[in-house]
């Protein structure tokens, strides 16, 4: 018993020390991530000294990479669009543009300055040149001179901000006078290399004199042809080989072309001549008959031209039972019999062989004149 208490005394104390162990474990991971988040804000806020401004100990933030001229605000919100299409209008002297909310936006007095103005200004102001005209937002700019280095460092070639020497990470090219960067590639070809070699043409030579010798036979292209096709191009007829199937067909019967369509009558056409038109009493006493007996299966009507001409409403249903009579009817095909005209024609018997028959004129009647006799009466008297 005295054992038993003892262990469930250290179980009980090891549950009381485990929350503590975490908490404690909890605070150094914290402290951890917070001094991690200190020295990040500490690179990021690093400040850089200009070589203009290391005398007067002033400090320069430089601006993040992810700055964007697009992300300023823009005043005039009219687009890229010609200026002078605002001088048409009676009222267009003085604007400019539209805001965004579409109101109108008036040209600045700073710009409305004419040239003698200007001139006047020029020789009085000795920093004229720094002012630049802001169109987008209606307003004359002063570049500073921090804006100013930044500009002659652009154009020189330069970076444009001035960056400390020892923390440059900038590509420092290697000059060498080896022979693997003379060349595009690294490894250097020699001239001999792109020479005809002499030992592959007195072998090329050697071939060649065995093949026109016949000492070397060389297939042509023909044979390897015909030694593929005999390899890879086993086709034979299953229904000659007995150890396939025993059944043979029958020979099928030759194959009979489907009777061709009627070509189209007048009466089928778009615009048909009034004679094939019908009536209102022949349309009358064609649906009276049945449809077999009917002139025409359908109505044939006038139209002024073809693309007034609308769906045709049998075209499925003629379709659909030329199917069902080229499927179901069955087919036969007429031997033509080529026989001469000569022989249709009996043979005439010999006249000779026709008598008795009258041979000589008995009695000849004459009418009045030219006139032909057409009828007789004889009297007995």
């Amino acid at each position: 018993l005295i054992k038993m208490v003892q262990k469930h005394d250290q179980k009980k104390k090891r549950v009381k020390k485990q929350p503590e162990e975490k908490k404690e474990e909890a605070k150094q991971v914290v402290t951890q991530q917070q001094d991690v988040q200190q020295d990040q804000s500490k690179k990021v806020s690093r400040k850089r000294k200009r070589p203009a401004e290391e005398a007067q100990g002033k400090d320069i933030d430089i601006p993040s990479q992810s700055a964007d001229s697009e992300d300023e605000e823009v005043l005039i919100r009219t687009g890229n669009i010609p200026d002078n299409w605002y001088d048409d209008y009676a009222e267009g002297e003085n604007l400019v543009g539209y805001d965004v909310k579409g109101e109108r936006v008036d040209k600045a007095k700073e710009l409305m300055r004419d040239e003698l103005d200007e001139f006047l200004r020029r020789q009085n102001d000795p920093n004229w040149w720094r002012e630049l005209n802001d169109k987008l937002n209606n307003k004359n700019v002063k570049l500073s001179k921090e804006d100013v280095e930044l500009i002659e460092r652009i154009r020189s070639g330069r970076y444009p901000y001035a960056i400390d020497d020892e923390e440059t990470d900038l590509y420092t090219p290697v000059v060498t006078r080896s022979p693997d960067y003379i060349h595009a590639l690294s490894e250097y070809n020699p001239k001999r290399r792109y020479v005809r070699s002499l030992s592959e043409r007195k072998l090329v030579n050697r071939y060649l004199q065995a093949i026109r010798r016949g000492w070397l036979k060389v297939r042509t292209r023909r044979e390897i042809l015909k030694e593929y096709k005999q390899k890879f191009n086993k086709v034979w007829d299953i229904w000659k080989d007995e150890s396939i199937t025993a059944y043979r067909p029958r020979r099928l019967p030759k194959q009979i072309d489907a009777p061709k369509k009627d070509p189209p009558t007048h009466a089928e056409s778009y615009n048909p001549p009034k004679e094939y038109l019908l009536s209102e009493q022949e349309l009358e006493e064609q649906m009276e008959l049945e449809p077999e007996e009917r002139m025409y299966n359908f109505t044939p009507q006038a139209f002024e031209s073809l693309r007034k001409v609308p769906l045709y409403q049998n075209l499925i249903k003629e379709t659909f039972e030329r199917c069902l009579d080229l499927y179901i009817c069955p087919r036969v095909q007429r031997k033509k019999i080529n026989i001469a005209a000569s022989q249709l024609i009996p043979d005439m018997p010999n006249p000779s062989e026709l008598k008795p028959f009258p041979s000589k004129i008995a009695v000849e009647y004459k009418g009045h004149g030219e006139s032909k006799v057409r009828s007789i009466s004889v009297s007995p008297c």
